[in-house]
């Protein structure tokens, strides 16, 4: 916990560093906001239209309650706040004309997201299948060093292979756990080291939420990525190195 939280609190200061020194060079670029294309502006809504606060609030708090508390599949739960939103806001919806256009458009928009989605978890998922990957993960153990940047090393492979923290955790945790406890890695050491490194090498240009942000933003992903690369890989492979050099210096931190 304390390596966790020293580094954690290195990533947060290195991304405001960041962020505040690339606003600074802009503004004094003369970089300003521009308004989105118009196919991408929200239609303005008078005050006196908009839905009640506290309705507004059942179909998130409905979808919460039946993923976390009833158990229910995330997409059946999504799905209950999405059919709830029809009675919530039939005023703001104005009629049935309305809210098959929003359907309709909303189905088409995501439709280009899914095959984004798909085509790079495939793309993971079928490298991470292969025999060279195989290979190359076991040839990590074989590397000099102390058994602790081992698990620095193979984790943040097998994430950004995976193209998803969650899915390298997944993949990587159970895979390499029974090895590196037999090289004498602390399991608790194990843990932290593999919860930074989930949050290294996840957004590389080849990530799905990389490439859906960029699309929504209206930009390419090679206008945007310099500012995703200092904040989620940069910083964060600094928080992971940091952390990873406490627990070796420290193996008995709680």
């Amino acid at each position: 916990m304390v390596a966790g939280i020293i580094a954690g609190i290195l990533v947060f200061v290195l991304n405001v560093w960041f962020m505040t020194a690339v606003a600074k060079k802009a503004v004094k670029k003369g970089d300003h906001f521009i308004d989105l294309p118009a196919q991408m502006q929200a239609p303005a809504i008078e005050d006196d239209n908009l839905p009640n606060f506290w309705i507004s609030l059942i179909p998130m708090i409905t979808t919460f309650i039946l993923y976390i508390v009833v158990g229910l599949n995330i997409l059946m739960a999504l799905l209950a706040g999405v059919v709830l939103c029809v009675p919530c806001f039939y005023r703001q919806l104005s009629g049935w004309k309305t809210q098959c256009n929003i359907f309709t458009k909303g189905s088409m928009d995501s439709c280009g997201l899914i095959v984004v989605v798909c085509m790079l978890s495939g793309f993971g998922s079928v490298v991470a299948g292969t025999d060279a990957f195989s290979e190359l993960v076991n040839g990590l153990t074989t590397i000099p060093g102390p058994a602790t940047f081992k698990v620095l090393i193979a984790m943040a492979i097998t994430v950004m292979v995976a193209g998803s923290g969650p899915a390298g955790e997944m993949a990587g945790i159970p895979m390499f756990a029974e090895t590196f406890s037999n090289l004498g890695v602390s399991m608790n050491a194990f843990h932290r080291i593999a919860a930074f490194t989930g949050t290294c090498l996840d957004t590389l240009p080849s990530n799905s939420a990389v490439n859906i942000a960029a699309k929504l933003s209206a930009h390419s992903v090679k206008e945007t990525y310099k500012y995703c690369f200092l904040t989620s890989v940069l910083s964060t492979s600094i928080g992971a190195i940091v952390v990873t050099i406490l627990v070796t210096i420290f193996p008995y931190w709680p």
